[in-house]
């Protein structure tokens, strides 16, 4: 079945990186760009750092980053937002669900963030509310360009890697798994869910892992085995990659 893409022009570039739980640095090679900053969260722009023109980037971030957007989502939540309200952050039980209930949970009703969800540090100028490009934090080229990031494309065999912050001890363990139509007729597939997220109070690293991808009959592909896992390091293999506006 053939996508629609947009048309954007993206320059994807490799570089290095060192992490630790509140703060990210590194150098994209081949940059090309302009003094900027490295930005969080498009609703509450925050800057947590800056990029040179020699692709050499420092993020900190520490929990008054949740603080802050904790108090503006809740000041928020006061008025109606258009049709509905909103807010960035979120309740484990409500995010992590199964038919069966098959996931258990310790401290789920607290609420948590991420630092990045499925956009990356954004590189611009927060005074002048201009975007630059974005910073992936995954395994390869090409999952940064998959479904997880633009909806029109296909799932692939990858991860990113993001950080969610807590105030308390907080697990969620389980597996879920069903069976997911095609929308071809009577074609199905074995979906699975496995999360394995265990946090310590502050920022935690966390892998979004896509294992097994299904192609239908019709050529359409589908996210099969996914996984939510807590990692004491960044994995090896990692790369993060530069994609311009």
């Amino acid at each position: 079945m053939k996508k629609e893409y947009l048309f954007i022009a993206i320059i994807l570039l490799f570089g290095q990186i060192t992490f630790c739980q509140t703060a990210v640095s590194g150098k994209i090679d081949n940059y090309t760009g302009k003094d900027a900053d490295i930005i969080i969260n498009p609703l509450f722009p925050e800057t947590l750092g800056k990029i040179n023109t020699e692709g050499e980037f420092t993020a900190n971030f520490d929990g008054s980053s949740y603080t802050r957007m904790e108090k503006i989502i809740g000041e928020s939540q006061k008025k109606e937002t258009g049709r509905m309200n909103f807010s960035t952050l979120k309740k484990f039980q409500t995010r992590y669900k199964c038919e069966d209930d098959s996931f258990s949970f310790t401290n789920s009703e607290q609420p948590y963030t991420q630092l990045l969800g499925a956009i990356g540090f954004i590189v611009g100028n927060l005074k002048s509310n201009k975007v630059n490009g974005i910073i992936k934090v995954v395994n390869s080229k090409d999952f940064s360009g998959s479904q997880v990031f633009n909806p029109q494309n296909d799932p692939i065999v990858g991860y990113l890697l993001d950080w969610y912050y807590v105030e308390k001890v907080a697990k969620v363990d389980g597996n879920c798994s069903k069976t997911m139509s095609t929308g071809e007729g009577d074609e199905t597939y074995d979906w699975n869910i496995k999360i394995e997220l265990d946090f310590q109070p502050g920022w935690n690293l966390v892998q979004y892992e896509i294992s097994k991808v299904f192609t239908g009959k019709a050529g359409d592909k589908f996210i099969q085995n996914a996984s939510y896992s807590s990692l004491d390091k960044v994995p090896e293999d990692v790369k993060y990659i530069y994609s311009k506006k």
